[in-house]
């Protein structure tokens, strides 16, 4: 098989998963449409979430059971005398979920929405950082270790 094939066989098959994608019916429409990435640090977790074009009025950040549910949906504009010749730009539901971890202050979550990024900060509990541990001997002399 030459590069050109194969070059063409996978972006025939990008094409496909576009497709299949965005069609409402695939669990990965939500990761394409909805790219996301978690950061976290010693007092906080950052979720941020690529959402262009879609308004704040048109998503919901809950917790649900212990876990961040985004959902939101995008509309594209449309006009009746104007026929799309060629559209890339995916639109409708989505619908992504993260589970919470221990130490995460579910009274503490704050969402902002700016430049088409959905930027989610979840702090930690006090209780959630790091702590020192007494390893105990034979003797019972305690010896401290961090961790």
């Amino acid at each position: 098989m030459s590069w050109n094939s194969l070059i063409d066989a996978f972006d025939g098959s990008l094409n496909q998963l576009h497709r299949s994608a965005f069609s409402g019916t695939s669990a990965s429409a939500d990761r394409q449409f909805a790219g996301m990435s978690v950061l976290e640090s010693s007092h906080c977790w950052t979720v941020q979430v690529d959402l262009p074009g879609v308004n704040e009025s048109d998503i919901d950040v809950t917790v649900q059971d212990g876990t961040l549910v985004i959902t939101g949906e995008r509309s594209l504009p449309r006009t009746e005398d104007v026929r799309s010749v060629f559209n890339d730009r995916p639109a409708g539901k989505f619908r992504r979920l993260l589970k919470l971890g221990e130490g995460a202050d579910h009274s503490a979550i704050d969402a902002e929405l700016a430049n088409g990024v959905l930027t989610i900060t979840v702090q930690r509990t006090a209780e959630s950082g790091p702590r020192k541990i007494s390893i105990r001997t034979e003797t019972q002399t305690p010896v401290e270790q961090t961790t």
